[in-house]
């Protein structure tokens, strides 16, 4: 969900959005949850259900008692029910473990379907699915205790007031740790609908963390004098209808409670800190008339976001009173102009002096949210930030001055000149070494205030701004930002200016039967909120389907305009459906990380011209129906893509690499009737695996083009014979010779993937490797000369014999400059100890030779042994050389190279000795 304040930012009231106050509270509220301690996904034990032992015992029964109770501790519920009937031994295992309950681990299949199918509005994820609480009630009756977390999150309790008295009876008997309890009700703003919390709650004596929402608390005046959590550690209150006296009963009775979080609170809250134990407390979203930290010896953090009085929107201040709190470390957001700030006894105001009395010198870390070109709010900030003399980072949430939602009139704009005759103020001459200013806009009263900083902060070292999430593209702002700051006279001239887009959502997104949705909020204020949907299988509308992820971020255009990492996966049973990816794609121009996987990708000529998306930075196109000219159009519209992936395409692409940004492109597994590097300044790494042409098995032959990559230094998989290399615009024949015309002098890493007892792979491989003369490592990936898989066959040309690679003459590469080789699928064959030998007596600066058996072959077995003979019977041209033989990694044929490392640039791509089951499943 976007924050509040890139919404006032933008001039639109957060009252008023799709879905209403019920679901922008609903959602605040689920994003303050902790994470429950287990989970549904098990991908552990689906890797281990796919190699069961081959002699099928079951080793995991035999483990002790302990470790089977540990293992058990782990899983969800429902799931930890079940193994009490694998066998005698598991039988009371579940009994005698702690139980972890997530309600939402209990909702059935034909609930869900109820819930987001079909006939359903994919935006009511509040509606309870039926029967949950007979599940949880089953459950809390079934296991005996103790309860280690009991997290429930999708009841509505309004019909069942008995139910929940009794609940609380059980979790009190039975020693509950742990308690999350949301009344999910669809009318969360309707005061009427809060049900009572029992008043037995307070015998859950034993409690260490307790997060409560949409409840009335219950009256405490009546409670014993004794009652009290003497185990509480963390309280989260959310959108609770709570007196203040019973708040102050509530955190008087937590003797060790060092984490407080209140969130949505529909009645006045004055909190009065007084605690020898609280460490952090955080408020957002409540009516706070005052707070006051009156003695917090132990406090580090106060945290406050829509924090404002029950004056209406004439007069929305509150006070923030600080006494003693010696530890307090973090601060914000303090809203200066709505925020009456008091430091002991005084007032501060806009011309308040710094003095011992008005300063809080434990603070290092402040944050403010302001208008900064609004005189009414910019005149406090010089005093507030007086008031923090030691603050080293300093946050700012720059609010439109535009915007009215709130107070007095603005009282005129702010100058430069306003912010230099403020005077003095010590923790910016002295102490900030990081600025940090989010939501920019670029407005004037925001670059005064930036220059303001750049001029007298001696010590800052890095100014960071966050632009807004409608701002005019990165490069102009940056452009814009850059040349204004030019004139400032740095204090610092060291420090380091960026500017960088708005960090909005993460959206992963897998589309089959199911569809899994998985939001992370503004990484600036949110934690995690994860949701589990269902889409019907008659759901065809996959426009619908797109207008449900906007409306699940309450606007249709808010998705669009702020998502950016998007991975859009259509895992149907049937690719060859006419499945089409909804052009409202294009709408999503923020994105800086695309994949889109198993679509029939858009006609790109009806689009507009302006269609673009100008901070993509990665872009990944996989197992798609794609034609050429919408794949150019792609490539044209993303000015500052760095990488790209095409893999499993299902139509002839010709892939045309013209760019100024482009970093790395692997292209595999798919038709590629062609690959050119037009011009590619910047571009360092090139990967193909199984790119073929469009024909048929005889011929498969593709063309690889290099044409402008002065910076290309990673290259491969070449297939000799297979692929038609073309330098500049010369084809790479057998027996041409190298001249400046047909080099690529710029690669350092080169692999191949050849047949080498087969002439007619074989007899290319001398005129490939002289087309790259610098190359330092070379990987070959070898081929089952028996194998026939396309192209004419071997056999009406011939094999290889010892001689050829004698006759073969210089290879510039080999002799002077490759220090690695690494042959993999070594299988022992004629063709590769004569290939390995000629490489040992010809390449003189060799300082490592690897051979990788292939799977099947171990180092110590005749092969291994046939390999040592053979390489001890070589003249080495490099007598220091060491070679060493290696088990393959893998339980089937190698793999290539890792398309994760081929997108780290600090790291080989070829190198996939890690690349195993449970490590990387990035290797192809």
């Amino acid at each position: 969900m976007e924050d509040t304040g890139a919404s006032r930012g933008r001039g639109s009231d957060p009252s008023k959005k799709d879905g209403g106050m019920d679901t922008v509270l609903t959602r605040d509220v689920l994003t303050c949850l902790p994470a429950p301690p287990v989970s549904i996904e098990a991908p552990l034990a689906h890797a281990l259900a796919k190699r069961p032992p081959a002699d099928g015992v079951d080793r995991i029964s035999r483990l002790p008692v302990e470790a089977l109770r540990n293992i058990v501790s782990r899983l969800p519920a429902r799931d930890a029910a079940r193994t009490t009937v694998l066998s005698t031994r598991w039988r009371r295992i579940w009994h005698s473990v702690p139980l972890v309950l997530v309600d939402a681990h209990l909702i059935w299949f034909a609930e869900i379907i109820r819930l987001l199918g079909h006939d359903a509005d994919p935006r009511d994820y509040r509606t309870p699915p039926l029967h949950l609480t007979a599940a949880v009630s089953g459950a809390l009756d079934a296991h005996p205790g103790p309860f280690r977390c009991v997290y429930i999150t999708g009841s509505d309790m309004v019909m069942h007031d008995v139910g929940t008295a009794r609940w609380f009876q059980i979790l009190a008997a039975k020693g509950v740790q742990e308690l999350v309890f949301v009344n999910r009700n669809q009318k969360q703003m309707d005061v009427n609908v809060h049900r009572l919390l029992p008043p037995t709650l307070f015998k859950c004596t034993s409690l260490t963390r307790l997060y409560l929402g949409f409840w009335r608390f219950p009256e405490t005046a009546t409670l014993p004098r004794s009652a009290a959590f003497p185990y509480l550690r963390e309280v989260g209150l959310c959108s609770l209808i709570m007196k203040e006296q019973d708040l102050a009963f509530l955190l008087d009775r937590c003797p060790v409670l060092e984490k407080l979080i209140m969130v949505g609170c529909k009645w006045p809250v004055c909190l009065r800190i007084q605690s020898r134990s609280l460490r952090c407390v955080q408020m957002s979203y409540s009516i706070v008339t005052e707070i006051t930290t009156v003695h917090a010896s132990l406090l580090e953090r106060l945290l406050l976001w829509e924090v404002w009085g029950e004056g209406g929107r004439v007069n929305m201040t509150s006070k923030i009173k600080f006494g003693h709190a010696p530890k307090l470390r973090v601060l914000g957001m303090l809203v200066p102009g709505m925020h009456k700030l008091h430091i002991g006894n005084t007032i501060i105001k806009d011309d308040t002096k710094a003095s011992p009395n008005t300063i809080v010198p434990s603070v290092q870390v402040l944050a403010l949210q302001v208008r900064l070109g609004t005189r009414t709010e910019a005149r406090m900030v010089p005093s507030f930030l007086r008031c923090f003399p030691n603050v080293e980072i300093l946050y700012i949430q720059s609010e439109d001055d535009d915007f009215k939602i709130w107070g007095p009139e603005s009282g005129g704009k702010v100058s430069l000149k306003f912010w230099e005759k403020a005077g003095p103020i010590e923790c910016i001459q002295r102490h900030i070494k990081k600025l940090v200013i989010r939501i920019f806009q670029g407005k004037k009263g925001e670059l005064n205030f930036l220059k303001f900083i750049a001029e007298h902060a001696r010590v800052l070292e890095k100014m960071e701004i966050v632009l807004h999430p409608q701002s005019l593209p990165l490069n102009e702002v940056d452009a814009k930002v850059r040349t204004f700051m030019a004139s400032a006279k740095w204090a610092n001239g060291c420090c380091e200016l960026t500017v960088s887009p708005y960090q909005a959502h993460i959206c992963t997104i897998v589309l089959n039967n199911h569809l899994k949705l998985a939001v992370s909020m503004d990484v600036l204020t949110r934690k995690c909120f994860a949701c589990m949907g269902l889409v019907s299988p008659l759901c065809t509308d996959l426009n619908a389907i797109m207008l449900w992820l906007y409306h699940n971020m309450s606007s249709a255009t808010k998705f669009a305009e702020r998502v950016k990492e998007f991975v859009f996966a259509n895992l149907a049973a049937k690719h060859d459906a006419d499945v089409h990816l909804p052009a409202t794609i294009f709408r999503c121009t923020a994105l800086t990380k695309l994949y889109i996987a198993s679509w029939w990708f858009p006609d790109t000529a009806d689009l507009p011209r302006a269609t673009a998306f100008p901070y993509m930075q990665e872009l990944g196109l996989c197992n798609l129906i794609m034609k050429e000219q919408d794949l150019a159009f792609m490539l044209d519209r993303c000015p500052v893509l760095e990488k790209l992936m095409i893999s499993r395409s299902r139509w002839p692409v010709c892939v045309r690499i013209q760019s100024h940004s482009l970093r790395c492109v692997q292209v595999c597994t798919g038709i590629v009737p062609e690959v050119t590097v037009v011009n590619a300044s910047r571009l360092e790494r090139l990967f193909l695996w199984e790119a073929w042409g469009g024909g048929d098995l005889a011929h498969m032959s593709s063309k690889v083009k290099i044409g402008h990559a002065p910076k290309l230094r990673f290259l491969g998989f070449l297939v000799p014979g297979m692929h038609q290399l073309e330098i500049g615009n010369i084809v790479i024949k057998a027996k041409t010779k190298a001249s400046p015309d047909t080099t690529v002098p710029s690669v350092q890493m080169l692999g191949v993937h050849v047949k080498l007892g087969t002439r007619i792979e074989a007899g290319m491989l001398p005129s490939f490797l002289r087309c790259f003369p610098n190359v330092k490592t070379l990987y070959v990936q070898s081929e089952n000369d028996d194998d026939k898989f396309w192209g004419p066959h071997s056999s009406g040309i011939g094999k290889l014999n010892p001689k050829f690679w004698k006759e073969a003459g210089p290879i510039e590469c080999i002799q002077r400059h490759i220090k690695k080789l690494v042959l993999r699928e070594f299988r022992g064959k004629r063709s590769e100890l004569d290939f390995l030998k000629f490489i040992a007596e010809h390449a003189q600066v060799l300082e490592e030779m690897v051979v990788v058996m292939t799977h099947g072959y171990l180092p110590s077995d005749q092969v291994g042994a046939k390999l040592r003979t053979v390489m001890a019977s070589a003249k080495w041209a490099n007598g220091s050389c060491r070679m060493m033989v290696l088990k393959s990694p893998f339980d089937q044929e190698g793999n290539a190279w890792c398309y994760i490392r081929g997108f780290n640039f600090s790291e080989d791509p070829f190198d996939v000795s890690k690349c195993r089951v449970g490590k990387c499943e990035g290797h192809y």
